[in-house]
């Protein structure tokens, strides 16, 4: 892991988010990175699959677009993979719109030998 202690994460205007189950296991994760003062972009959002379709990833993003909201960002940003259908599902039902699908941003090998692309969401809020 790049960034084992989450320090990107956790320093303030980052903010980083994890749902616990019963058991202390950590079943979802969400974080935004501020980009400029009225942007943030949406990261570490995964949930564990045993753990999906109980409502946990819904939870997640609303939590953070409600907080977004509440410290006066109008914008969060996300990318996902083409293929992620079930982020790309709980995005859709939260408003954001679907603003383009690219090329890997590391290499363009990358999805030359693999297919994958990524697509790009926001969310204006008002």
């Amino acid at each position: 892991m790049m960034d084992p202690e989450l320090k990107l994460y956790t320093n303030y205007p980052n903010l980083f988010w994890v749902a616990i189950a019963r058991t202390g296991k950590v079943v979802g994760s969400i974080g935004y990175k501020h980009i400029n003062s009225d942007t943030v972009d949406m990261r570490t959002f995964c949930v564990d699959n045993e753990f999906q379709k109980f409502g946990i990833g819904q939870k997640l993003v609303q939590t953070l677009v409600d907080t977004a909201r509440e410290n006066g960002y109008s914008t969060v940003t996300c990318y996902t993979g083409a293929a992620n259908l079930g982020a790309r599902k709980i995005y859709e039902k939260n408003d954001f719109e679907h603003t383009c699908t690219r090329n890997s941003k590391t290499h363009w090998i990358f999805t030359y030998l693999t297919g994958l692309k990524f697509v790009e969401y926001k969310l204006y809020m008002k």
